[in-house]
């Protein structure tokens, strides 16, 4: 389901083991990603669920980290904290469809992600 053992640890206790993890629950999976990820990228805010989809799987695949990179590409402080002058440069964000459109010549979160994926 996408969760490494440490995620899993840090979650729900050094001492689990591998075995606890092959039997990660869904409650337990969703619980994770919504507090851990989607929470974490104020995805319940952004108004385009297709853009905060798209968000909140970089936060996945990336970590947290990578929301510096999300208020760059909108123009806010890049802090790595989502709040509201994130949300609001998210929501307002010229270029919004460019998120959602793998392919499109102006997306630039597409090709940022392209990018970090890369250097793994």
């Amino acid at each position: 389901m996408g969760i490494t053992l440490k995620t899993y640890r840090a979650w729900y206790g050094a001492d689990k083991t591998i075995e606890d993890l092959k039997r990660i629950t869904e409650a337990e999976w969703t619980h994770i990603m919504k507090k851990g990820y989607w929470d974490v990228a104020g995805c319940d805010y952004i108004e385009n669920q297709s853009v905060a989809e798209i968000i909140a799987d970089w936060v996945v695949n990336s970590g947290p980290g990578v929301l510096r990179k999300v208020q760059s590409i909108v123009g806010t402080e890049v802090d790595g904290k989502v709040g509201p002058k994130t949300i609001i440069c998210i929501n307002n964000y010229k270029q919004v469809d460019y998120f959602v459109y793998p392919h499109h010549e102006h997306n630039v979160m597409g090709k940022e992600r392209v990018h970090l994926y890369k250097k793994m």
